[in-house]
């Protein structure tokens, strides 16, 4: 049998187990089980879950390690690329005198080299002079000055022959100030538009257009700069021919002005006088023809509108404009009486009236320059 408390056997007929001391109870052998055997006690599983914990975490460790070291890697990589990549700011300072940001077409600058990559470099940059300079990648760079900007002033400037070479290491850290040397510094000098070439005019006008966003602005200063030239021109072309026209009308008056020790009139005689009228129409007519000529060259319309406004004329007004070239004519003795010159003697002189009527047509197209 067994003891009630411990479950160890005891002999029979034993009262106190020796193995606990428990008194026993008294039980008919047939009464008596055999107590049920403990199940073996389960192996602990905290080793083997803390084995697993730890290799989890070694292996985390050793990926995160290897991740780092690859992500160092990496950066230092795109360093190096983001760098030789990045642009860098070539300082340019131009010197330029009535330059107006606001108003005029910005400078073209061209630039020709090599990146860092090997790749060759044409291009053509456009910048205002307080923008403080270029943006290039790294590489080595030539710099040349290509045109003159369109102003709105009409302002044009000789362009500055300084070809500047500019050279960016592929190490430079971005923001990093380039070497002085890579410093460029011009002036641009203003000209007079009657200096302006028309090679230098459509230079610059062909670089400006390129420039999408100012395209317009290249459209309409050039126009203002066209009429500038123009108006400087012309104004010369009538500073040439003005004084041709003085100097027939200071002959013709000097004339007929004219007199003898006696106090007669050097044209006293009616064919000597018949002459010098021809003479001085033709001398009239000539110079018409000239100046119609260099007008036409401006403004063919000008010509057709002067020789309107002469033809509508009549004889009353061209002798109103005759000024001193009529005083003389009549101070000679030639006076108008019927639309004819009369001689003084007696004898007409019928005359077409073109001396004045080409001198008048003259002055008209002297008017239009």
């Amino acid at each position: 049998m067994y003891c009630a408390r411990c479950k160890e056997p005891v002999e029979e007929g034993k009262l106190v187990c020796q193995n606990c001391g428990a008194v026993l109870a008294i039980q008919d052998p047939a009464e008596q089980v055999a107590p049920e055997p403990e199940p073996p006690a389960k192996k602990s599983k905290v080793g083997l879950i803390v084995g697993i914990v730890v290799v989890c975490i070694l292996a985390v460790i050793a990926g995160v390690v290897a991740y780092n070291l690859i992500q160092n890697q990496q950066d230092e990589v795109q360093t190096e690329s983001d760098r030789a990549h990045s642009t860098h700011l070539v300082p340019v300072s131009i010197s330029i005198e009535g330059y107006d940001s606001s108003t005029d077409t910005r400078i073209p600058i061209d630039v020709v080299g090599t990146d860092y990559e090997g790749n060759s470099v044409a291009e053509t940059y456009y910048i205002f002079p307080e923008d403080g300079g270029l943006e290039l990648v790294a590489g080595e760079y030539d710099v040349s000055f290509s045109a003159s900007p369109l102003t709105a002033s009409a302002a044009f400037y000789t362009v500055p022959e300084d070809v500047c070479h500019v050279s960016i290491a592929s190490d430079l850290a971005t923001g990093e100030a380039l070497p002085e040397e890579n410093t460029i510094a011009v002036t641009y000098t203003s000209i007079g538009v009657r200096e302006v070439t028309e090679a230098a005019e459509d230079t610059a006008y062909d670089y400006a257009v390129r420039d999408n966003a100012y395209a317009q602005l290249a459209e309409d200063n050039k126009a203002k700069l066209d009429d500038a030239i123009e108006a400087a021109h012309r104004a010369d072309t009538k500073a040439e021919l003005a004084p041709k026209l003085q100097k027939i009308d200071t002959d013709l008056v000097a004339a007929f002005g004219q007199r003898n020790a006696d106090g007669t009139f050097t044209l006293s005689e009616r064919e000597a006088t018949l002459s010098a009228l021809w003479n001085y129409s033709e001398q009239y007519r000539t110079l018409s023809e000239e100046i119609a000529k260099a007008l036409s060259a401006y403004d063919e319309k000008a010509v057709q509108t002067a020789q309107t406004e002469n033809a509508a004329l009549d004889n009353n007004a061209l002798m109103a404009s005759g000024g001193d070239v009529l005083n003389a004519l009549n101070l000679h003795g030639i006076f108008v009486e019927e639309n004819k010159w009369t001689f003084t003697g007696g004898d007409s002189i019928t005359f077409s009236w073109q001396l004045l009527r080409y001198r008048e047509l003259c002055s008209r197209y002297l008017s239009k320059f």
